[in-house]
């Protein structure tokens, strides 16, 4: 990976997947740990067995109880090579954090490294939130209650407490209904503890939608209100207001056809408050694409002519793809179930191949027409 020329397969991967990243120099950078793209793929130093051999004999030092040699080991990297020494165990975290073997390392949220001092906690509070996002749910408990411990002991650092909102985003994620609502009422605390906060704010917001997911309809309302309250003071805050968008979209999965429209109407006129938001659009277009899917054939053809609308505004956007194609193939199929004959949507089926055909690239698109294929076989066999 060092030189400029990769051989295949490898650069043949690299370039479909390059493809799908947006920001592809800020991906080289991060993925080689560079500030500047030369082109090169370096290789991640240090490597996988490096850092198993490094955890392996701190493991040994703990099961010969010298945690006076760990304490200094950790001590020294931190004052020296803090950042380097960072790196090193966020990648140990990523790859080893859920093997039994390491247990004794990871217990507690990684606290043999705690460090001492406040900077340096900055450091360790990013590494616990890379724990609570990669272990069960039990594990990332106690790396949040680590990153809580953080919080009290530096409370006017607004970093440490971004990423304890974040650590408890990052467990809410994994806990059922009850022990969610708990960690999204503490992430609520600590919003209303800073308002000035507006990462904090974002953090409360995704815990709100990730409540959404998983509420009965009625509860799942009182969560939409209170992301309708974050969305709305200013300054704008556009990941709030994306939060707010995804949430409106949960609910309107669960109603009826008439409340569902006005939903959907709801997340028209967020979206036409801040037109520059192309992910509460792309929410608005999978929302549409859902009502689709309950309308009568009379309805339908309004639809699919504003998710064509929104397809204009931004042509290149997969996801606004795939729910304008939605439309259509819904639209299609009811015409298939009324008319029982295949004429009477032969036109509808050659302008869906194609716009499959001029889409190679749209992966969800193609498994969609081949679901399609499937149910018009059994509309009409």
């Amino acid at each position: 990976m060092r030189n400029k020329k990769i051989g295949e397969p490898i650069k043949s991967a690299i370039d479909v997947f390059l493809k799908k990243v947006e920001d592809k120099n800020m991906f080289l950078c991060s993925i080689c740990e560079k500030t500047e793209t030369d082109g090169i793929w370096s290789p991640l130093e240090p490597d996988l067995l490096g850092e198993f051999f490094v955890l392996e004999f701190l493991r040994e030092k703990r099961q010969n109880y010298d945690d006076e040699y760990i304490s200094n080991f950790s001590d020294i990297c931190w004052e020296n090579s803090s950042l380097l020494f960072v790196l090193f165990l966020s990648r140990c975290v990523q790859n080893y954090c859920r093997q039994e073997r390491f247990n004794t390392i990871f217990a507690n949220g990684m606290e043999i490294f705690e460090p001492k001092d406040e900077e340096n906690a900055v450091w360790y509070s990013y590494i616990l939130v890379n724990m609570s996002a990669y272990q069960t749910e039990e594990k990332a408990g106690e790396a949040v209650k680590k990153l809580e411990i953080v919080n009290r002991n530096y409370p006017i650092n607004q970093e440490v407490r971004t990423t304890y909102a974040k650590g408890l985003v990052n467990l809410s994620n994994k806990q059922e209904l009850k022990e969610r609502e708990k960690t999204i009422e503490e992430l609520k605390n600590l919003s209303e503890s800073a308002p000035e906060n507006q990462e904090v704010r974002t953090a409360y917001a995704n815990g709100l939608f990730n409540l959404s997911r998983v509420q009965e309809r009625k509860e799942r309302k009182k969560t939409i209100e209170e992301l309708k309250k974050l969305s709305e003071p200013a300054p704008k805050n556009q990941e709030t207001q994306t939060a707010y968008a995804k949430g409106l979209f949960n609910l309107s999965r669960v109603q009826e056809l008439k409340e569902r429209k006005t939903t959907i109407e709801k997340l028209k006129e967020l979206w036409e408050s801040d037109p520059e938001n192309k992910q509460v659009l792309t929410v608005y277009a999978n929302g549409l694409a859902s009502l689709g899917a309950l309308q009568k054939l009379s309805e339908i053809e309004d639809t699919i002519d504003k998710l064509k609308n929104l397809k204009s505004i931004d042509p290149q956007n997969l996801n606004i793809q795939t729910a304008y194609m939605i439309g259509v193939i819904n639209m299609t199929l009811k015409k298939a179930k009324y008319y029982k004959t295949k004429e009477s949507i032969e036109s509808d089926i050659v302008e869906i191949k194609k716009y499959v055909e001029e889409h190679k690239d749209n992966e969800e698109l193609q498994k969609i027409y081949n679901l399609f294929l499937d149910f018009l076989n059994r509309i009409l066999p």
